[in-house]
Protein backbone atom coordinates (compact mmCIF):
# COMPACT_ATOMS: atom_id res chain seq x y z
CA UNK A 1 0.00 0.00 0.00
CA UNK A 2 1.33 3.40 -0.95
CA UNK A 3 0.85 6.06 1.73
CA UNK A 4 2.82 8.77 -0.09
CA UNK A 5 -0.08 10.21 -2.07
CA UNK A 6 -2.20 12.75 -0.23
CA UNK A 7 -5.45 11.87 -2.00
CA UNK A 8 -8.28 10.82 0.28
CA UNK A 9 -8.41 7.33 -1.18
CA UNK A 10 -4.80 6.64 -0.26
CA UNK A 11 -5.53 7.24 3.41
CA UNK A 12 -7.61 4.07 3.67
CA UNK A 13 -6.32 1.58 6.24
CA UNK A 14 -8.70 -1.30 6.77
CA UNK A 15 -8.60 -4.19 9.22
CA UNK A 16 -6.98 -6.55 6.73
CA UNK A 17 -4.18 -4.06 6.18
CA UNK A 18 -3.69 -3.78 9.94
CA UNK A 19 -3.22 -7.55 10.04
CA UNK A 20 -0.85 -7.54 7.05
CA UNK A 21 1.44 -4.80 8.32
CA UNK A 22 1.33 -5.26 12.08
CA UNK A 23 0.82 -8.98 12.55
CA UNK A 24 -2.19 -8.75 14.85
CA UNK A 25 -5.85 -9.02 13.96
CA UNK A 26 -8.28 -6.66 15.59
CA UNK A 27 -10.38 -8.38 18.24
CA UNK A 28 -13.28 -5.90 18.08
CA UNK A 29 -14.18 -6.35 21.74
CA UNK A 30 -13.29 -4.23 24.74
CA UNK A 31 -10.67 -5.13 27.29
CA UNK A 32 -12.35 -6.39 30.50
CA UNK A 33 -11.53 -3.09 32.25
CA UNK A 34 -12.99 -0.87 29.54
CA UNK A 35 -16.80 -1.14 30.07
CA UNK A 36 -16.68 0.28 33.59
CA UNK A 37 -14.73 3.39 32.65
CA UNK A 38 -16.73 3.81 29.43
CA UNK A 39 -19.90 3.82 31.52
CA UNK A 40 -18.56 6.74 33.56
CA UNK A 41 -17.91 8.82 30.46
CA UNK A 42 -21.25 7.91 28.84
CA UNK A 43 -23.45 8.50 31.91
CA UNK A 44 -26.53 10.68 31.36
CA UNK A 45 -25.13 13.50 33.49
CA UNK A 46 -21.75 13.56 31.71
CA UNK A 47 -21.63 15.80 28.66
CA UNK A 48 -19.25 15.28 25.77
CA UNK A 49 -16.55 17.93 25.47
CA UNK A 50 -18.21 19.37 22.37
CA UNK A 51 -21.45 19.82 24.35
CA UNK A 52 -19.86 21.86 27.15
CA UNK A 53 -18.63 25.39 27.52
CA UNK A 54 -14.87 25.73 27.22
CA UNK A 55 -14.56 26.44 30.95
CA UNK A 56 -16.60 23.36 31.86
CA UNK A 57 -14.62 21.19 29.43
CA UNK A 58 -11.38 22.28 31.06
CA UNK A 59 -12.76 21.61 34.51
CA UNK A 60 -14.01 18.16 33.51
CA UNK A 61 -10.62 16.98 32.30
CA UNK A 62 -9.16 17.95 35.64
CA UNK A 63 -11.69 15.59 37.22
CA UNK A 64 -9.98 12.72 35.38
CA UNK A 65 -7.36 12.86 38.15
CA UNK A 66 -9.93 11.08 40.30
CA UNK A 67 -9.57 8.02 38.02
CA UNK A 68 -5.82 7.84 38.56
CA UNK A 69 -3.86 5.97 41.21
CA UNK A 70 -2.07 7.74 44.03
CA UNK A 71 0.82 9.92 42.86
CA UNK A 72 4.14 8.10 42.77
CA UNK A 73 6.98 9.56 44.75
CA UNK A 74 9.69 11.09 42.56
CA UNK A 75 12.91 12.20 44.23
CA UNK A 76 12.91 15.70 42.73
CA UNK A 77 9.98 17.63 41.25
CA UNK A 78 10.33 21.32 40.39
CA UNK A 79 8.94 23.92 38.03
CA UNK A 80 11.26 25.79 35.66
CA UNK A 81 11.04 28.52 33.04
CA UNK A 82 11.70 27.40 29.47
CA UNK A 83 12.99 30.30 27.40
CA UNK A 84 14.80 30.03 24.06
CA UNK A 85 15.48 33.73 23.56
CA UNK A 86 12.10 34.45 21.97
CA UNK A 87 9.32 32.49 23.65
CA UNK A 88 8.87 31.63 27.31
CA UNK A 89 6.67 28.93 28.80
CA UNK A 90 7.14 26.82 31.89
CA UNK A 91 7.58 23.17 32.59
CA UNK A 92 7.69 20.69 35.44
CA UNK A 93 10.82 18.57 35.88
CA UNK A 94 10.63 15.07 37.36
CA UNK A 95 14.07 13.66 38.22
CA UNK A 96 13.97 10.17 39.75
CA UNK A 97 17.65 10.16 40.81
CA UNK A 98 19.13 13.64 41.39
CA UNK A 99 22.87 13.80 40.89
CA UNK A 100 22.70 11.22 38.07
CA UNK A 101 22.71 12.20 34.39
CA UNK A 102 19.71 10.47 32.82
CA UNK A 103 17.90 10.46 29.47
CA UNK A 104 15.39 13.29 28.96
CA UNK A 105 11.77 12.85 27.94
CA UNK A 106 10.10 16.10 26.86
CA UNK A 107 6.39 15.48 27.38
CA UNK A 108 3.40 17.28 25.84
CA UNK A 109 0.03 16.52 27.44
CA UNK A 110 -3.10 15.57 25.55
CA UNK A 111 -6.45 17.36 25.58
CA UNK A 112 -7.18 18.39 22.02
CA UNK A 113 -4.84 21.40 22.24
CA UNK A 114 -7.72 22.96 24.17
CA UNK A 115 -7.90 21.35 27.61
CA UNK A 116 -5.48 19.61 29.94
CA UNK A 117 -2.46 20.94 31.79
CA UNK A 118 0.81 20.01 33.44
CA UNK A 119 -1.12 19.55 36.68
CA UNK A 120 -3.70 17.22 35.11
CA UNK A 121 -0.87 15.09 33.71
CA UNK A 122 1.21 15.17 36.89
CA UNK A 123 0.58 11.59 37.98
CA UNK A 124 1.18 10.02 34.54
CA UNK A 125 4.46 11.97 34.31
CA UNK A 126 5.52 10.69 37.71
CA UNK A 127 4.81 7.15 36.56
CA UNK A 128 6.86 7.48 33.39
CA UNK A 129 9.80 9.12 35.20
CA UNK A 130 9.91 6.21 37.65
CA UNK A 131 9.41 3.45 35.06
CA UNK A 132 11.89 4.81 32.48
CA UNK A 133 14.40 6.25 34.97
CA UNK A 134 14.53 9.35 32.80
CA UNK A 135 14.18 13.04 33.52
CA UNK A 136 10.68 13.97 32.39
CA UNK A 137 9.95 17.60 31.56
CA UNK A 138 6.22 18.30 31.15
CA UNK A 139 5.54 21.45 29.11
CA UNK A 140 2.73 23.91 29.86
CA UNK A 141 2.09 25.09 26.32
CA UNK A 142 -0.60 27.66 25.60
CA UNK A 143 -4.06 26.37 24.73
CA UNK A 144 -6.46 27.00 21.86
CA UNK A 145 -8.78 28.63 20.98
CA UNK A 146 -7.23 31.63 22.74
CA UNK A 147 -3.89 30.56 21.29
CA UNK A 148 -4.60 28.62 18.07
CA UNK A 149 -2.16 26.91 15.72
CA UNK A 150 0.73 27.48 15.33
CA UNK A 151 1.19 28.86 18.87
CA UNK A 152 0.97 25.57 20.85
CA UNK A 153 3.39 23.98 18.37
CA UNK A 154 5.75 26.96 18.64
CA UNK A 155 5.66 26.73 22.45
CA UNK A 156 6.57 23.04 22.31
CA UNK A 157 9.38 23.61 19.84
CA UNK A 158 10.71 26.49 21.93
CA UNK A 159 10.53 24.43 25.12
CA UNK A 160 12.41 21.54 23.51
CA UNK A 161 15.12 23.89 22.32
CA UNK A 162 15.43 25.40 25.79
CA UNK A 163 15.56 22.00 27.48
CA UNK A 164 18.30 20.85 25.10
CA UNK A 165 20.30 24.03 25.70
CA UNK A 166 20.09 23.61 29.48
CA UNK A 167 20.11 19.83 29.75
CA UNK A 168 22.93 19.72 32.28
CA UNK A 169 21.07 22.02 34.67
CA UNK A 170 18.21 19.52 34.97
CA UNK A 171 20.48 16.49 35.18
CA UNK A 172 19.73 15.28 31.68
CA UNK A 173 21.74 13.87 28.79
CA UNK A 174 21.15 16.02 25.70
CA UNK A 175 22.28 13.11 23.50
CA UNK A 176 19.43 10.99 24.86
CA UNK A 177 16.56 13.43 24.43
CA UNK A 178 13.14 12.03 23.50
CA UNK A 179 9.88 13.80 22.67
CA UNK A 180 6.66 12.22 23.86
CA UNK A 181 2.97 13.02 23.89
CA UNK A 182 -0.48 11.49 24.00
CA UNK A 183 -3.30 12.36 21.57
CA UNK A 184 -2.95 16.09 20.75
CA UNK A 185 0.30 16.03 22.69
CA UNK A 186 1.53 13.29 20.35
CA UNK A 187 0.60 15.54 17.43
CA UNK A 188 2.81 18.25 18.94
CA UNK A 189 5.63 15.82 19.65
CA UNK A 190 5.58 14.54 16.06
CA UNK A 191 5.52 18.09 14.67
CA UNK A 192 8.51 19.07 16.83
CA UNK A 193 10.38 15.91 15.81
CA UNK A 194 9.78 16.62 12.12
CA UNK A 195 11.01 20.20 12.48
CA UNK A 196 14.17 19.21 14.34
CA UNK A 197 14.84 16.26 12.02
CA UNK A 198 15.21 18.75 9.18
CA UNK A 199 17.87 20.72 11.06
CA UNK A 200 21.16 19.94 12.75
CA UNK A 201 20.17 21.93 15.83
CA UNK A 202 19.17 19.09 18.16
CA UNK A 203 19.55 15.35 17.75
CA UNK A 204 16.28 13.78 18.91
CA UNK A 205 16.94 10.24 20.13
CA UNK A 206 13.38 9.11 19.54
CA UNK A 207 9.71 10.04 19.51
CA UNK A 208 7.03 8.33 21.61
CA UNK A 209 3.52 8.86 20.27
CA UNK A 210 0.56 7.55 22.23
CA UNK A 211 -2.67 7.34 20.17
CA UNK A 212 -1.60 10.32 18.05
CA UNK A 213 -3.94 12.54 16.02
CA UNK A 214 -2.07 13.43 12.86
CA UNK A 215 -4.70 14.67 10.38
CA UNK A 216 -7.75 16.90 10.77
CA UNK A 217 -11.02 15.02 11.12
CA UNK A 218 -12.42 14.01 7.76
CA UNK A 219 -9.10 14.21 5.93
CA UNK A 220 -8.52 10.46 6.05
CA UNK A 221 -10.76 7.55 5.14
CA UNK A 222 -10.06 5.42 8.21
CA UNK A 223 -12.16 2.45 9.31
CA UNK A 224 -11.52 3.29 12.96
CA UNK A 225 -13.33 6.62 12.57
CA UNK A 226 -16.45 4.68 11.56
CA UNK A 227 -16.08 1.74 13.95
CA UNK A 228 -15.46 3.91 17.01
CA UNK A 229 -17.35 7.08 16.02
CA UNK A 230 -19.30 7.07 19.29
CA UNK A 231 -16.29 6.34 21.47
CA UNK A 232 -15.73 5.03 24.07
CA UNK A 233 -14.34 8.18 25.75
CA UNK A 234 -13.52 10.11 22.54
CA UNK A 235 -16.11 10.47 19.78
CA UNK A 236 -15.65 11.60 16.20
CA UNK A 237 -17.74 14.72 16.93
CA UNK A 238 -15.47 15.63 19.84
CA UNK A 239 -12.37 15.19 17.72
CA UNK A 240 -13.83 17.51 15.08
CA UNK A 241 -14.58 20.05 17.82
CA UNK A 242 -11.00 19.91 19.05
CA UNK A 243 -9.64 20.46 15.54
CA UNK A 244 -12.03 23.39 15.06
CA UNK A 245 -10.68 24.92 18.27
CA UNK A 246 -7.05 24.40 17.21
CA UNK A 247 -7.16 25.60 13.60
CA UNK A 248 -8.08 29.23 12.89
CA UNK A 249 -9.11 28.21 9.38
CA UNK A 250 -9.42 24.83 7.63
CA UNK A 251 -6.45 25.57 5.34
CA UNK A 252 -4.16 25.47 8.39
CA UNK A 253 -4.68 21.71 8.32
CA UNK A 254 -2.57 21.59 5.14
CA UNK A 255 0.47 22.67 7.14
CA UNK A 256 2.54 19.67 8.21
CA UNK A 257 3.24 21.36 11.55
CA UNK A 258 -0.47 20.91 12.27
CA UNK A 259 -0.79 17.61 10.38
CA UNK A 260 2.48 15.67 10.76
CA UNK A 261 1.17 12.91 8.50
CA UNK A 262 1.50 15.37 5.61
CA UNK A 263 5.23 15.95 6.09
CA UNK A 264 7.10 15.48 2.81
CA UNK A 265 10.29 13.96 4.23
CA UNK A 266 10.29 11.15 6.77
CA UNK A 267 13.78 9.78 6.13
CA UNK A 268 15.53 11.91 8.77
CA UNK A 269 13.04 11.09 11.52
CA UNK A 270 14.33 9.47 14.72
CA UNK A 271 13.45 5.97 15.91
CA UNK A 272 9.77 5.97 16.79
CA UNK A 273 7.49 4.24 19.25
CA UNK A 274 3.83 4.35 18.19
CA UNK A 275 1.09 3.21 20.58
CA UNK A 276 -2.50 2.80 19.38
CA UNK A 277 -5.70 1.73 21.13
CA UNK A 278 -8.00 -0.68 19.32
CA UNK A 279 -11.28 1.01 20.37
CA UNK A 280 -10.05 4.48 19.37
CA UNK A 281 -11.10 6.58 16.38
CA UNK A 282 -7.40 7.55 15.99
CA UNK A 283 -6.14 3.97 15.75
CA UNK A 284 -5.73 3.73 11.99
CA UNK A 285 -4.08 7.10 11.40
CA UNK A 286 -1.45 6.14 13.99
CA UNK A 287 -0.84 2.90 12.11
CA UNK A 288 -0.74 4.70 8.76
CA UNK A 289 1.80 7.18 10.12
CA UNK A 290 3.91 4.28 11.38
CA UNK A 291 3.89 2.81 7.88
CA UNK A 292 5.03 6.11 6.38
CA UNK A 293 7.98 6.01 8.78
CA UNK A 294 8.75 2.41 7.86
CA UNK A 295 8.61 3.15 4.14
CA UNK A 296 11.21 5.88 4.72
CA UNK A 297 13.54 3.44 6.49
CA UNK A 298 12.94 4.80 10.00
CA UNK A 299 13.07 2.24 12.84
CA UNK A 300 9.53 2.14 14.19
CA UNK A 301 8.00 -0.05 16.87
CA UNK A 302 4.20 -0.29 17.10
CA UNK A 303 2.15 -1.55 20.03
CA UNK A 304 -1.57 -2.14 19.54
CA UNK A 305 -3.46 -2.35 22.83
CA UNK A 306 -6.38 -4.70 22.19
CA UNK A 307 -9.73 -3.55 23.49
CA UNK A 308 -8.34 -0.28 24.87
CA UNK A 309 -10.15 3.06 24.54
CA UNK A 310 -8.66 6.43 23.73
CA UNK A 311 -7.16 8.12 26.79
CA UNK A 312 -6.37 4.94 28.70
CA UNK A 313 -2.84 6.13 29.56
CA UNK A 314 -4.23 8.69 32.04
CA UNK A 315 -6.72 6.26 33.63
CA UNK A 316 -4.47 3.86 35.51
CA UNK A 317 -6.83 3.79 38.49
CA UNK A 318 -9.35 1.83 36.40
CA UNK A 319 -7.50 0.51 33.34
CA UNK A 320 -4.66 -1.94 33.97
CA UNK A 321 -3.37 -1.43 30.43
CA UNK A 322 -2.04 1.99 31.51
CA UNK A 323 0.50 0.28 33.75
CA UNK A 324 1.34 -2.14 30.96
CA UNK A 325 2.04 0.86 28.74
CA UNK A 326 4.49 2.25 31.32
CA UNK A 327 6.53 -0.94 30.99
CA UNK A 328 6.32 -0.92 27.18
CA UNK A 329 7.67 2.63 27.00
CA UNK A 330 10.40 1.97 29.57
CA UNK A 331 11.62 -1.09 27.69
CA UNK A 332 11.72 0.80 24.40
CA UNK A 333 13.59 3.82 25.81
CA UNK A 334 16.23 1.56 27.33
CA UNK A 335 16.76 -0.23 24.00
CA UNK A 336 17.05 2.82 21.73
Amino acid sequence: MNFNSFSRAQFTLDSETVSQYFGARLQDQPHPDTPAVAAIFSADDVLRYDQQSLADARASVDAVVGLQTKAKQVAEVRDISLFNGETSVWGRVYHPCPGTILPIIVYFHGGGWTIGSVQAADRPCRRIAVSTQAVVVSVEYRLAPEHPFPLPYEDCLSATQSIAAHASSIGGDVNRLFVMGDSAGANLAAAVAHTLADSSEINIAGQILIYPCLLPSGRGDFDSYVQNAAGPILSAKEMSWFWDMYLSKPEDGDDSRASPYLAKNFSAMPPSKIVVAEMDILRDEGLAYAERLREAGVPVDVTLFHGAPHGFYWLDGMLSQATELDAVIADWVKQV
